[in-house]
């Protein structure tokens, strides 16, 4: 997934374009991050936002298609992914978590960062499956190993 962030600013007038909403939270600690928003756009791009940058985001696609879109996972302490939109995904996992390998390299990350598990995430073979049948093919994420 793309690391750009949505400013509080650019929400206005694309909340039309989305087309699937998506949580996720991971065990980032006490000091960093640890629940973000995903937005998938018909033109294939996925941005992520942490909740006070996606508040504007989620209130004016509200307002623009008439639906709640409901946070499930914001006191969540394990990583955990859900779709919050389109209703044919709702509640079905967003990601496929993987936790770093066993081995040295493991143990010295978990020291490095004071015990936090490293986590690497892609989305799930049905949420691809999705965004395919919603934009034109040459935009599609590419089919990887779904």
């Amino acid at each position: 997934m793309t690391d750009r962030m949505i400013e509080s600013s650019q929400p206005e007038g694309i909340a039309n374009n989305v087309i699937v909403i998506g949580e996720y939270t991971i065990p980032s600690g006490p000091f960093g991050d640890d629940h973000y928003f995903v937005f998938v756009f018909e033109s294939g791009e996925i941005i992520e936002s942490t909740d006070d940058k996606a508040d504007l985001m989620l209130e004016n696609f509200e307002n623009a298609r008439g639906v709640k879109v409901v946070p499930q996972l914001s006191n969540q302490t394990e990583a955990a992914s859900v779709i919050l939109f389109p209703p044919t995904l709702e509640g079905k996992p967003l990601l496929d978590f993987k936790m770093e390998s066993n081995g040295i390299s493991r143990w010295i990350s978990l020291i490095r960062n004071f015990g936090v598990e490293r986590l690497s995430s892609d989305l799930t073979c049905e949420v691809r499956a999705y965004i395919r049948s919603q934009i034109p093919k040459t935009d599609a994420p590419p089919k990887t190993r779904c």
